[in-house]
């Protein structure tokens, strides 16, 4: 009777014990999962802004999105805006070179410095895109500083330059100058010659993607150029221009002589 009765009570107390343990186990991972939560939650919500901002200068037209912070209570920091660049056919048949000096002789956009892509490359992957307004973030050539770093307060707002649009209709053509992590002057990225009047069938893709700390996940958007009938369209998922009417208010290039004008 007494073996019994220790048994019972033994029996019980293991049941005792796991159903504690059970519980126990429940409720660190109840709380791991619901602190998980609360952390993603806090954790900042970006987008780009599909539809572009345009600066008109005399000369060009500066095409720039708009990052925003749409949600969460953290700020995202160390924001990256990364580019990629992808044609229907070799990149490198649209980029303008410059081995033995730039084929513009006397463009002077770029105060004559070269370019960050070979000509040669057959599309752009991860390159970094300028913010209008940036965060030190060291420097580079000849003591230039970075500025493809910045910050987004909650609610808030950062923009990234992508390029400018020229035209030289002399020599018939439109210039895409494309931004790189030093700004919007000196050594861009690359030039990109579209050809007005030629045969083209250019279809160029350009994809923004932006990374941060604090985020939930990168955000990206695509842009195209392409040819369509007589001129060239321009357009996102929901905003759509001819290059033609962009540029129809803007000088053309005084670029005097052109070395080499091909494609």
């Amino acid at each position: 009777m007494v073996s019994l009765m220790l048994l019972n009570q033994l029996f019980t107390d293991i049941v005792r014990y796991i159903v504690i343990g059970t519980f126990t186990i429940i409720g660190v991972v109840l709380g791991y999962y619901l602190n998980r939560h609360s952390e993603e939650e806090k954790r900042a919500r970006i987008e780009i802004d599909s539809v572009p901002l345009l600066d008109r200068f005399s000369n060009s037209i500066r095409l720039k999105f708009p990052i925003k912070h749409i949600g969460g209570s953290l700020p995202a920091i160390n924001a990256v805006c990364y580019l990629d660049v992808s044609a229907n056919k070799p990149l490198s048949e649209f980029l303008i070179p410059k081995e033995d000096g730039c084929m513009l002789e006397s463009c002077k956009l770029c105060d004559n410095k070269y370019f960050l892509v070979s000509p040669e490359e057959k599309e752009i992957r991860s390159e970094a895109l300028p913010w209008t307004i940036s965060i030190p973030a060291g420097f580079g050539l000849d003591d230039i500083p970075y500025r493809h770093v910045a910050n987004l307060p909650v609610g808030g707002e950062c923009k990234v330059n992508l390029f400018d649009i020229y035209k030289a209709s002399q020599e018939g053509f439109y210039l895409i100058k494309l931004h790189s992590e030093y700004g919007t002057y000196e050594y861009p990225r690359a030039c990109i010659k579209l050809p007005i009047n030629k045969g083209s069938e250019a279809d160029i893709e350009f994809t923004l993607k932006v990374v941060a700390e604090n985020i939930r996940e990168p955000t990206s958007l695509k842009l195209k150029i392409k040819k369509e009938n007589a001129d060239y369209i321009i357009e996102t998922t929901s905003w759509r221009r001819n290059i033609k009417e962009l540029t129809e208010n803007i000088k053309s290039l005084p670029l005097g002589s052109v070395k080499i004008l091909s494609g």
